[in-house]
């Protein structure tokens, strides 16, 4: 059935029109409204459209293989936040003066951003060290003003996708390496920087190679895969081909492997509620059943992985009945937060300061008689560790942004399959994250503020149906 209507009300008439027209990309519709017309400000639209999807592809996958760390820590190259934040804001710029693109969407995530940075502001001002809370400030900031950045630049169907896309082919690409690193025994080669490992006590073991990937910490570098492994796995129960299917399938295994391969228990833990958070979503909660026992199985054969659960295990019993704990790691992650736990009760509405538990550790350690550490510790949690450093009003504002994300990622039809799928792998992933934040702090918090800017993005990607200028629309009708 034809249709006659403006090119500025295309969206909502091809809709009603023709209801699969609602699942189409932009670049999908842009190429078939182009048979026939020959416009070059339409011509330059399309191409600018196709090429800004796969800019956020690369951005996202830099991050998504903590690129800025990997250049200035392997290859000395200390520039790669600048760049980035100056790529993902030139280009949001150029489409929102060039073609018009809106801030639509945007009013959950400017709250959730004062209420975060106000929070960080009173835990300066009250701060015994302001200088050094400044100092951490400055240092951390190049990870929300990116993500700012790439929240204006991700308000389209294809430049949401490719974001997915691009963290799962970063947490494949490590994870591969990481696999093949471990089976055939090349410790030793980092492969530019992207497979990395420590030697540490392991359940006995002394010399025990737990791999770190892209970063200095395994425990870090289980909880950055999350998010890739949750778009993989939800992908491979979900996609319609079956040959898609199979490869999602196959990225899913060795980013899992990985996963385990690092002999994190949070990590491991957060994996298992995050793959029951997606089969879930995708209403295949009975394969928990069929996958446990095989699940469990791995677990147990992994070397090293079931001797680390029994003793945290161990650990636990012990701390329960008041016994010194024998546990090595447990003890002093412990002792870390208590220390947090301390210094909030010291300070409980504003904190010690944004960035100060580390350095309040060895005094508070001593003055309470905790296990002593050869170096300043941060609080090992997350939530401990905003309480401690921006008290209250910290905890209100880190809340407040993780409900208003998930807020923001509701969808209001379902049209579109393969974008709700994503959505929902994106939620999956987030909460695994916010699982394995338990047990670690904001080190590496990169990719976490990544995807909880996918959550914000995805209001805009929902609202904004048609940001490009009417002279567009008008140039369409009359060329």
């Amino acid at each position: 059935m034809g249709h006659d209507c403006g090119g500025a009300e295309h969206a909502d008439c091809l809709a009603r029109c023709d209801p699969s027209s609602a699942s189409r990309s932009r670049s999908e519709w842009l190429t078939e409204q182009g048979r026939g017309y020959h416009s070059p400000f339409r011509s330059e639209l399309a191409v600018t459209g196709k090429y800004s999807a796969w800019a956020v592809f690369a951005i996202v996958f830099f991050i998504g293989i903590n690129g800025n760390y990997v250049l200035s820590t392997r290859f000395g190259v200390g520039i790669a936040h600048p760049v980035v934040f100056a790529a993902s804001t030139g280009l949001a710029l150029l489409l929102l003066i060039r073609f018009g693109e809106q801030p639509a969407g945007a009013a959950r995530y400017f709250l959730a951003m004062t209420l975060w940075l106000i929070a960080v502001l009173l835990s300066i001002m009250f701060s015994a060290t302001p200088g050094q809370s400044l100092e951490a400030l400055r240092d951390f900031a190049p990870i929300p003003m990116i993500s700012f950045a790439l929240f204006f630049l991700i308000n389209d169907r294809d430049r949401f996708l490719s974001a997915c896309w691009a963290l799962a082919s970063a947490a494949f690409l490590v994870s591969a390496l990481t696999v093949f690193q471990k089976l055939s025994g090349t410790t030793s080669n980092d492969y530019f920087g992207l497979a990395r490992g420590v030697v540490a006590h392991v359940s006995g073991d002394s010399d025990s190679f737990r791999p770190s990937g892209p970063i200095e910490n395994p425990n870090y570098y289980a909880q950055m895969l999350l998010p890739g492994l949750a778009i993989s796995l939800g992908s491979a129960m979900s996609e319609i081909q079956r040959w898609q299917r199979v490869v999602f399938a196959i990225m899913s295994s060795v980013i899992a492997a990985a996963v385990l391969m690092t002999l994190s228990r949070g990590g491991a833990v957060a994996m298992v509620a995050m793959i029951i958070v997606v089969m879930v979503y995708t209403r295949k909660a009975y394969l928990i059943a069929l996958l446990a026992p095989p699940a469990l199985a791995v677990i147990m054969l992994t070397p090293g992985k079931l001797e680390r659960f029994e003793d945290a295990f161990t650990a636990v019993s012990e701390a329960a009945t008041g016994q010194r704990i024998s546990e090595i790691s447990v003890s002093g992650r412990i002792s870390e937060m208590k220390v947090a736990a301390i210094a909030f009760s010291e300070a409980p509405w504003t904190g010690v300061g944004f960035g100060q538990v580390e350095f309040n550790y060895q005094a508070i350690s001593v003055q309470r008689d905790l296990d002593l550490r050869s170096t300043d510790r941060a609080a090992h949690s997350l939530y401990l560790e905003v309480a401690a450093e921006q008290g209250i009003a910290g905890l209100i504002a880190l809340f407040a942004v993780i409900w208003l994300a998930f807020t923001a990622a509701k969808r209001r039809d379902g049209t579109d399959t393969r974008l709700e799928l994503h959505r929902s792998m994106v939620v999956s992933g987030t909460v695994g994250m916010l699982i394995s934040a338990v047990f670690l702090h904001d080190a590496y918090f990169n990719l976490m503020w990544l995807m909880l800017t996918l959550l914000y993005a995805f209001e805009r990607v929902d609202t904004v149906r048609q940001p490009w200028k009417a002279r567009f629309m008008g140039d369409v009708r009359h060329a």
